[in-house]
């Protein structure tokens, strides 16, 4: 896809290099440079492609449409300010409530994961399918956390669950990142909470439908959201964070 190429590109640019930054909510949610120069790159690929389409970005950036593009330009921004290559630039056009393409550039990879609603899901043009892991005490799973999910009361009791019950708990990085590594065998579970009014929708539609399109399992329940390589894993790992 052609606006995350052009996110990629803007970023790569300024990665391991110095770039102003300033925090949001706290440290682990920062903005950069990056970021803005990033979304600004996708805008204007989706603006001269698709000029009827609304968008609806991460950094501050909205105007609907029965067509709407969800831009997240760089995700996992703290890692990409730290140099580690744990970062992503993800985005997917949502129809009313169906997401009908999206795709997850790993540019330092150089690795494109794209699908469609009524298609497969790829790695750089060739099909990708999750890793058939039936047992939870097999399952390498990832999470995210940071101090405003740490400080809901449900989340703290979940991870321990989690980290007893799997055969690797790993946090941090990019969701989308890890979610298209659900897709293609690399994981074999996503699970995330989302405080109120912190659900940001580019955060998981792009993920989401690479994990469905390789023929996993991907769910919202109540605050949390959990993909998995099946349905069996996915509701034992849904089991677990709600309790």
């Amino acid at each position: 896809m052609l606006a995350v190429r052009a996110a990629g590109r803007e970023a790569t640019r300024r990665f391991r290099s110095p770039v102003g930054a300033r925090d949001k909510r706290s440290a682990s949610d920062p903005v950069s440079d990056a970021d803005i120069a990033a979304q600004e790159a996708m805008a204007k690929v989706i603006a001269e492609e698709r000029p009827d389409d609304g968008l609806l970005g991460e950094e501050a950036l909205a105007a609907q449409g029965d067509r709407t593009w969800l831009l997240d330009p760089i995700d996992g921004t703290l890692a990409f300010l730290a140099g580690q290559p744990l970062w992503s630039c993800a985005a997917c056009l949502r129809e009313g409530e169906r997401t009908a393409v999206a795709a997850v550039f790993d540019p330092v990879a150089g690795e494109l994961f794209c699908a469609r609603g009524d298609g497969p899901a790829t790695l750089n043009g060739e099909r990708i399918a999750i890793r058939e892991t039936a047992a939870l005490r097999a399952a390498m799973v990832r999470t995210w956390c940071d101090p405003h999910v740490a400080a809901d009361p449900a989340y703290l009791p979940a991870l321990g669950r989690l980290a007893r019950s799997t055969a690797a708990l790993q946090a941090g990085g990019s969701g989308s990142q890890a979610l298209a590594w659900v897709a293609c065998g690399r994981l074999d579970g996503w699970v995330e909470l989302y405080p109120p009014g912190a659900a940001k929708e580019w955060d998981w539609r792009p993920g989401e439908l690479l994990v469905l399109r390789a023929g996993g399992y991907a769910r919202t329940a109540g605050a949390w959201r959990v993909a998995a390589s099946n349905e069996a894993l996915g509701r034992e790992l849904e089991r677990l964070v709600t309790g």
